[in-house]
């Protein structure tokens, strides 16, 4: 969750001009060149070795839990977790102060990439929140400092990859000899678990770890990639991107519906047909099939997925107890419904709308009712699980129950008369 509200506040794009490679903030509020800017763009570098911190404490957690297990049940609360974030906060610190000091963009550094950000991005260097690593070419402090970040900043990648697979290939090794006092479905758990950590530790390391190291060591080779090394930018070009002729075409609609110049905002288009020969836009129609093939890859998944468990599931569970086979049952109606919901809510109108162009109808539909029922896709997966799982559904009507009856009680008070009242004089008689 930090790391995409990172990414949403401070978006990075990659430029690499001969013996340099910068890394700077796109667009947004911190764009600007400011020491502030530049200590977060730093910071926001740093996630790059916080994931692997955390990953770290995965496999080293894992690892106690097979090597040394009293240690674990006695130390890890709140000993354990305390260490492993503060092991986390030090990885940032560290990359945080590296790339700030070291790596951060001084004025011979920017001088040097100049034109080709300018060539390439229209933007002044100057001007911007960047960090810049250069190994020739420079002032022998621009270059000094540059090679001691890149290679403290490489020595502690090594390491945190290093520690991975070294206590990856323990827990592995572990596992696999049959001498092990743990039971067959002990062990089958176990070994599920770390094929997860291993995934999630190579997910990383070729959409993080490698291009980093491209990256750093590409620029001495002096090869100028320019835009072609901003990786980010260049996956949204295989989608239905706003170019000069979807501008046009939109132009007078956007104007009369929404009172707005479309060049003004970011936007998406996807004309199917040129407006003018009636010829085929193919890059676009390779964007929505490049679209179409994602959804229904994953609808695939799903289907097999579902459809494996609904075949196996009883005869998987059949030596469970009551409630453990209860619970079993609501969880898969719970994704059943999982599954269901975003379908009608989200890629029923996302199909409807991106198909509708290659019709080529004359029809100008106002798709904001569509936009809407995206808003529903949170609430309606809550309720979904709360409908299916028993434990959840009494808890939220318990719940219920109680805001009923504090209203209820807040009610009643409003309504009763005041019980302080005055009491009325008493006049004493006369004797």
């Amino acid at each position: 969750m930090a790391t995409s509200l990172m990414d949403m506040l401070v978006p990075m794009c990659v430029l690499i001009y001969r013996h340099a490679f910068s890394v700077f903030i796109s667009d947004g509020f911190f764009s600007q060149h400011s020491e502030f800017n530049q200590i977060l763009i730093a910071f926001r570098c740093s996630f790059i070795s916080g994931a692997y911190a955390v990953l770290h404490a995965h496999f080293l957690y894992r690892y106690f839990v097979l090597f040394n297990n009293q240690f674990l049940t006695r130390y890890f609360m709140p000993c354990g977790l305390f260490t492993a974030v503060f092991y986390c906060i030090l990885h940032l610190i560290y990359w945080t102060f590296f790339c700030y000091y070291y790596c951060g963009g001084d004025y011979s550094r920017r001088l040097y990439i100049r034109e080709s950000m300018f060539e390439h991005h229209g933007q002044d260097v100057l001007n911007m929140s960047i960090i810049i690593v250069q190994y020739f070419e420079g002032t022998d402090d621009a270059m000094f400092k540059s090679r001691f970040g890149i290679l403290f900043l490489s020595i502690l990648s090594f390491i945190s990859l290093a520690l991975i697979f070294y206590f990856g290939y323990k827990i592995w090794y572990k596992l696999s000899k049959q001498s092990s006092d743990m039971s067959e479905k002990t062990k089958k758990l176990q070994t599920q678990l770390v094929k997860a950590l291993i995934v999630q530790a190579a997910i990383p390391t070729c959409v993080s770890f490698a291009p980093c190291i491209i990256s750093w060591y590409q620029p001495i080779f002096a090869l100028d990639f320019g835009r072609a090394s901003d990786t980010p930018k260049n996956l949204t070009d295989i989608l239905p991107v706003l170019d000069e002729v979807s501008t046009e075409y939109f132009r007078e609609e956007v104007l009369t519906r929404y009172h707005r110049n479309i060049q003004e905002f970011p936007a998406t288009a996807m004309v199917a047909y040129d407006p003018i020969d009636g010829s085929v836009r193919w890059w676009n129609i390779m964007g929505i099939l490049n679209l179409v093939i994602v959804v229904n890859t994953q609808y695939a998944v799903m289907i097999y997925c579902g459809w494996s468990m609904h075949m196996q599931m009883e005869d998987k569970i059949k030596n469970f107890s009551e409630m453990l086979r209860r619970h079993h049952r609501q969880f898969f109606k719970t994704l059943i419904i999982q599954i269901t919901t975003p379908t009608i809510v989200l890629f029923i109108p996302i199909t409807f709308m991106i198909t509708l162009p290659l019709f080529n109808l004359n029809v100008s539909i106002p798709s904001g009712v569509l936009l809407c029922s995206f808003t529903l896709h949170p609430a309606m997966e809550s309720i979904c699980v709360m409908y299916a799982v028993s434990e959840y559904k009494r808890t939220a009507i318990r719940i219920c129950r109680t805001i009923e009856k504090v209203w209820k009680e807040v009610q009643r008070r409003k309504r009763e008369p005041s019980t302080t009242s005055t009491a009325p004089d008493v006049v004493p008689a006369d004797t």
